[in-house]
């Protein structure tokens, strides 16, 4: 039973934002946060970077994908 269903107030939304441009682990780490966030909360989740083929996106978690940044050879941030 959601919490309309109950007659209780709506959920409050939660923006999350993910920057991720070395490895996963702050993906990762963010997917199983905003998991565990979403019985709470409407859970938007902003990514920084680009989402692999096979991400797993929890149930009920909307992503919205920025334009992903990067490092270039020199380890300076840039976007792609």
């Amino acid at each position: 039973m959601t919490s309309n269903q109950r007659g209780s107030l709506p959920k409050p939304s939660l923006l999350f934002y993910c920057q991720h441009s070395l490895g996963l682990g702050h993906l990762v780490r963010s997917m199983a946060l905003a998991d565990g966030l979403r019985e709470h909360f409407d859970v938007v989740l902003l990514n920084g970077g680009r989402l692999p083929d096979g991400t797993v996106v929890p149930e009920g978690v909307e992503v919205v994908n920025l334009p992903p940044l990067g490092h270039d050879d020199n380890y300076e941030l840039v976007s792609h």
